[in-house]
């Protein structure tokens, strides 16, 4: 009996910084360990000259070059993606993660060819899941996303919004992201303090761990400036996340980092290797994470799996994961003082940050380990393919 064979289509994928792509990197290397043929669809990042091949997460890669501003990469995407799907007959299923133009062309070939199409919803933002906008090309872009065997929501609100969309007649199911708990896991015997001396960090500092690309929506200007309203000294913030398109706001982040108060220091280390941003996170004490819209926060997650107290902002997503049985705080967005109290009181309970921390790594175990994410996805892929194909 011949292996499965899924097709992963999305934007951006590693070395690109990306938490969709950093997922479906892992997802498809455990898929991989279990049998599945891997491809992965994707665009040639600005450092690759030339479309590209090769084997890479336990599976194959192609990276197709692309050029102009995000929409026309979306487009020339859709038709390199389709075009290369339509002329191949040497694939079963089609795995689009997020939802975009660059989806277009392959959903409609899949469907034409007779395939299950999958999509993976990413973030909810201001439009919702599956609402891309109101003009007549997002409309259309709707109608043929809605056409999807399965749709897989990551968060409770993502599902809500799915079914709450009238043309969505897909089969909606909630499949959250997963954590490689292995990597990710609490420090060990003296390694918090060799993780502090790799990074340099004071060893009396309380030390705030945050992960994210440097861009609006992680809200990292806001993170800092709510420092300037703690009490807790010395305090160190280190940000891991390389910096976004937006250089205005590259340079709000500047500013609010010129004006910490003495005792006060944040570091901005760029985009880690996943064994070193596993380390950063055990020299820590805390993680939060103040992003303004996620889908399930793969940061949030790595910081729960780590054993740390974890603070975020309460949004779909974050919510989904620090409930009542989460590992630690929610709290309200653009509330500085809320959230420098918080950081203020978690620094002054080590025993409610081991409790907080202790209670994350065991919901990360119970839930949201990989290797389990990974088995739902080869559960459903086998499903999809034994009831066959819906137009």
């Amino acid at each position: 009996m011949r292996a499965l064979r899924s097709v992963l289509l999305l934007f951006r994928f590693p070395p690109d910084f990306a938490g969709g792509g950093l997922q479906a990197s892992r997802l498809m290397e455990r898929l991989g360990a279990q049998g599945v043929e891997m491809r992965a669809l994707t665009m040639a990042p600005d450092s690759v000259p030339a479309a590209t091949r090769e084997r890479a997460f336990g599976g194959e890669v192609r990276r197709f070059r692309v050029f102009g501003g995000p929409w026309t990469q979306d487009i020339l995407l859709s038709l390199k993606a389709g075009l290369w799907l339509l002329l191949r007959s040497d694939w079963d299923l089609l795995h689009c993660s997020g939802f975009s133009y660059f989806g277009v062309l392959p959903v409609l070939v899949a469907k034409w060819k007779g395939r299950p199409v999958l999509i993976k919803t990413t973030v909810l933002g201001r439009n919702g899941a599956f609402n891309p906008g109101r003009s007549w090309l997002a409309r259309k872009l709707l109608g043929v996303y809605a056409r999807a065997d399965v749709i897989v929501a990551l968060s409770q609100a993502l599902e809500d919004d799915l079914r709450g969309q009238e043309r969505v007649q897909s089969r909606v199911l909630q499949i959250p992201n997963g954590v490689d708990t292995e990597l990710f896991r609490p420090a060990r015997g003296d390694e918090r303090a060799r993780a502090r001396a790799a990074f340099d960090l004071d060893p009396a500092a309380t030390v705030i761990v945050s992960c994210g690309m440097l861009y609006p929506r992680k809200n990292v200007a806001a993170l800092v400036r709510s420092l300037s309203v703690t009490t807790t000294r010395p305090l160190c913030l280190v940000v891991a996340g390389p910096p976004g398109p937006d250089a205005a706001y590259l340079a709000e982040i500047d500013e609010a980092i010129a004006a910490v108060p003495e005792g006060v220091e944040v570091r901005l280390v760029g985009g880690l290797e996943p064994e070193r941003l596993a380390e950063l996170h055990r020299a820590g004490d805390l993680f939060v994470l103040l992003s303004r819209a996620e889908g399930l926060p793969n940061a949030l997650l790595e910081g729960m799996a780590s054993g740390l107290a974890c603070v975020a902002s309460d949004i779909p997503g974050a919510a989904d994961v620090l409930d009542e049985r989460g590992g630690g705080v929610l709290v309200p967005l653009d509330d500085a003082a809320e959230l420098a109290a918080t950081l203020d009181r978690l620094a002054d309970d080590p025993a409610e940050r081991v409790r907080l921390g202790s209670r994350a790594r065991q919901r990360i175990e119970d839930e949201f380990a990989l290797d389990r994410i990974a088995e739902r996805y080869r559960a459903l892929y086998d499903e999809m393919l034994a009831s066959g194909s819906t137009s």
